[in-house]
């Protein structure tokens, strides 16, 4: 019952300096509007970035052969370093840490025909992990290659979207046949449409895949250009990187902290980079929001040192009654979080609204899918809730605390 008393004077204030209490009311609106949005923009840029740094998979590795750079065992430095079909099986023997191992030959400028249409594209010979290594998740009613294709040398592509969108436009190409240097393969599967905002060679939409027995059948090639890799547990990355330089130098004789022998692109660390930048993206952000949100919290106990002063005398009778200080305390702390409480809410509300507006334009330009996603986590919306409610008890206590400071009688002679 003392709680809904609270509550009705608090209304009750607010109609006696009602024009004055919805202006703070807007302000804090105001301010949990610009807190909510400016974190809901940067963990949606964040989820996005962090979606399009996967694209090109999740703890994976990719390696090059490199050149020593330094003698070893009465070898000459120089000695080119060129990574075959059977250093995978070497590697994944010796390093139980990987899970998935693939290697690629890749052709760039390849002619491919359909019907009248010849496109010159990348082709790539890979093995059937390369698909789970690199997020290669095929449209509904696709596949990418697998252990089968690879076995049989069979003749299947596996096309980026965008191969896919210059050969065939609008038809779909999964069933049709195309042909490579004459030869018929059959398309299995097109690329599901991805963020990728990192590659090595060429964006995976314009890449198309065939087995890399097929590609050897046609191809005179010895090495691969580089072969890439997933780990069980991205913590063992910098382990992982140590054991192949130690597994290849044993078989290509080369010593093992020659650098330059491997070159090594560790995708795992450019995750954790990438989060660690927007743990102070978001921090920034949300400093910058509180402080609007706080300057308002500033004009609410203004409002409220106001209040208190035009009340001084009915204060005073009160506390002459006998009310108690932690009675007197708590009613005003409800007043000033009645009207956090109106504030919050409309500010609540209106980035809602924003939010889902901005989530909901359609684009096809690259820029907006990363800026125009904002996301309002639970994370957020407890952080600005706790801010808020920080800001409405700070700004009734101190007032507060003045109110109940003075002397009843002093307090009795105001008018």
């Amino acid at each position: 019952m003392k709680n809904l008393y609270f509550f009705h004077m608090a209304i009750k204030e607010f109609k006696t300096h009602s024009k004055r209490f919805f202006l703070t009311a807007f302000a804090l609106g105001w301010g949990t509007l610009t807190v909510v949005i400016l974190l809901a923009f940067g963990e949606g840029l964040k989820t996005q970035l962090t979606k399009a740094d996967k694209g090109i998979g999740n703890n994976i590795m990719v390696v090059w052969g490199g050149q020593t750079s330094i003698p070893y065992n009465g070898l000459p430095q120089g000695r080119n370093i060129n990574l075959t079909t059977e250093d995978l099986k070497l590697i994944i023997n010796n390093i139980p840490e990987i899970e998935y191992i693939s290697g690629e030959y890749n052709s760039w400028g390849t002619p491919v025909k359909y019907g009248r249409n010849t496109k010159n594209i990348l082709l790539v010979g890979v093995n059937a992990e390369f698909g789970e290594i690199r997020n290669q998740i095929p449209k509904t009613g696709s596949r990418f290659i697998n252990k089968n294709d690879v076995i049989e040398k069979r003749k299947v592509i596996f096309l980026g979207w965008k191969v896919a969108e210059r050969i065939f436009d609008n038809e779909n190409p999964v069933g049709k046949t195309l042909y490579i240097k004459g030869i018929p393969f059959t398309v299995i599967g097109v690329l599901k449409e991805k963020l990728q905002n990192s590659n090595y060679n060429n964006m995976d939409n314009n890449k198309a895949y065939i087995p890399y027995t097929t590609y050897l059948s046609m191809f005179n090639r010895k090495y691969y250009n580089n072969i890439v890799l997933s780990l069980r547990d991205d913590k063992k990355s910098k382990y992982v990187k140590k054991r192949l330089y130690e597994v290849l130098s044993k078989k290509y004789k080369f010593d093992k902290n020659d650098k330059m022998t491997l070159s090594i692109w560790d995708i795992t660390e450019n995750h954790k980079i990438i989060n660690k930048i927007f743990i102070g993206i978001q921090i920034f952000l949300g400093l910058i929001g509180s402080l609007t949100l706080i300057i308002s919290g500033v004009g609410l106990a203004n409002i409220m040192y106001a209040s208190i002063k035009h009340r001084t005398r009915d204060i005073g009778i009160k506390m002459a009654l006998g009310a108690k200080k932690d009675q007197i305390l708590k009613q005003i702390i409800t007043e000033s979080s009645f009207f956090a409480l109106i504030g919050g809410s409309i500010g609540f509300m209106l980035s809602f609204l924003i939010v889902q507006i901005v989530k909901n334009i359609p684009s096809n330009n690259s820029a907006i899918e990363y800026l125009a996603r904002p996301q309002v986590s639970y994370t957020i919306m407890i952080l600005v809730f706790l801010l808020l409610s920080t800001i409405a008890f700070l700004s009734g206590f101190f007032p507060a605390k003045k109110a109940i400071s003075q002397n009843p009688v002093e307090a009795l002679r105001y008018e």
